[in-house]
């Protein structure tokens, strides 16, 4: 079995969260804050910054790690660090990897929780508990379990 490390920036702009939407037509179609694999020595910080600017084109500062989860799939095991960022600079846009074929990343942006009701998005936390947890000052770092995942 693989495992790999990922991180993923959480940034909040006006009570609405940086979310990027991975679509793939007839296979997937799904959001979440942007992230991926860390890359060398990088630290789940560094990881963080590093895939907000790639996803979003916007620059960011780590603060604080907010939540961990673990997620197992087919011959892959993940430990997804989640990453309280603020913004310090750049333009939202979809980043370099619009259209990429291997991450079919489609669209950035920030969305209220009214707007996340009926979207797809991942992990559940930030469907209801992060805006508790926003509003709460984010008072511990939380661990998000173990998600058993189906093949892509």
């Amino acid at each position: 079995m693989r495992h790999r490390i990922s991180a993923a920036g959480v940034v909040v702009r006006d009570g609405a969260l940086l979310l990027v939407r991975h679509h793939r037509p007839g296979h997937y179609d799904f959001w979440l804050p942007p992230g991926g694999g860390l890359e060398g020595a990088e630290s789940v910080f560094e990881g963080a910054e590093r895939e907000v600017l790639e996803e979003t084109g916007l620059r960011v500062r780590a603060v604080r790690l907010l939540y961990v989860q673990e997620i197992l799939e087919p011959g892959l095991r993940i430990f997804k660090s989640f990453v309280l960022c603020s913004e310090t600079g750049g333009e939202l846009s979809s980043g370099g990897r619009v259209g990429d074929e291997r991450n079919f990343l489609v669209d950035a942006r920030f969305l209220g929780p009214h707007e996340l009701v009926k979207l797809e998005l991942y992990p559940e936390v930030f469907r209801r508990e992060f805006w508790d947890d926003l509003r709460a000052g984010f008072p511990e770092t939380r661990y998000l379990g173990l998600h058993r995942a189906t093949a892509v």
